[in-house]
């Protein structure tokens, strides 16, 4: 991994508020003047995306469908990695397959769109947990324990955003009075964010990245808040045909029965004892 300054990276999964998410980074990239490219396959980066971060030159890469094997080579960098409940994300990608997620560029969901439409809800939920396998396997296969990632769940963060996209960028090292100064002398090392301003300042091909302000980036948070992206709808009030459905955690319960419960288990009870959703699999 060759790269000029350390690189910075948002990692997700499909149906785990990616869009919202990325279009914060995007917006604090802009103002700190950090190259932000975001992908969402392989295909996107050849199947290498270490490489693809160094022929484009990126500081800042969020990379959802995340599977760590296409993470790894990338170290070291400094990232977050954000879960959400799987039974959760089932729910969510039913609906948004069923009727509002794009399929320009994805040809398999053009055809499961046609199965979602030609059964019920009940039996089209599981056919979901069906399509989700890979995304799941992606998440149960993550290194929860990287010195490199922050780990985060998805709950939180719609919990309370202000505080957690604070904690975020701090992490990063990208709002203002958040060096990591003390801790770097300790380990007798730079702190990421002097050692990129030190590369930034002696790259003849750009300019330094600022910080920005914590009340810059509340006002960035805001203005990608539930209410705003789902045209004045707030948590929990639903709209089938908006990618923003509904905005809440634990939608599962209120679609789930006893058949989804039991294949649930026997599909994936070990992912959720895994990712600390639930302690067993008597739920």
């Amino acid at each position: 991994m060759k790269h000029s300054s350390p690189l910075l990276g948002y990692f997700g999964h499909h149906k785990g508020a990616t869009v919202w998410i990325r279009s914060i980074i995007k917006q604090v990239c802009k103002i700190v003047g950090l190259n932000h490219v975001a992908v969402s396959n392989v295909g996107a980066f050849n199947q290498d995306l270490a490489a693809f971060v160094d022929q484009n030159d990126i500081d800042f890469i969020s990379y959802t469908n995340a599977k760590f094997e296409y993470v790894q080579p990338l170290e070291p960098f400094k990232g977050f990695h954000v879960i959400r409940d799987p039974r959760d994300i089932v729910v969510s990608a039913y609906f948004s397959h069923l009727r509002t997620h794009p399929i320009k560029g994805w040809s398999e969901l053009v055809e499961f769109r046609d199965r979602l439409h030609s059964v019920s809800k009940n039996e089209g939920l599981i056919l979901e947990m069906d399509f989700r396998r890979k995304s799941f396997d992606d998440m149960y296969n993550w290194n929860y324990s990287s010195k490199y990632i922050k780990e985060l769940k998805m709950e939180d963060l719609i919990q309370n955003p202000r505080k957690e996209f604070v904690d975020i960028f701090k992490y990063l090292e990208l709002l203002k009075n958040s060096s990591f100064l003390e801790l770097a002398v300790q380990r007798g090392l730079e702190s990421f964010a002097m050692f990129r301003r030190r590369q930034f300042k002696h790259s003849p091909k750009a300019s330094t990245p600022d910080d920005i302000s914590e009340q810059q980036l509340q006002k960035i948070v805001k203005a990608n808040d539930f209410s705003v992206k789902s045209g004045g709808r707030k948590p929990g009030e639903e709209d089938l045909n908006s990618h923003f459905r509904k905005g809440i955690a634990g939608d599962w319960k209120n679609h789930f029965n006893q058949q989804h419960i039991d294949y649930f288990k026997e599909q994936y009870g070990d992912l959720l004892i895994k990712l600390g959703y639930e302690q067993d699999k008597n739920w």
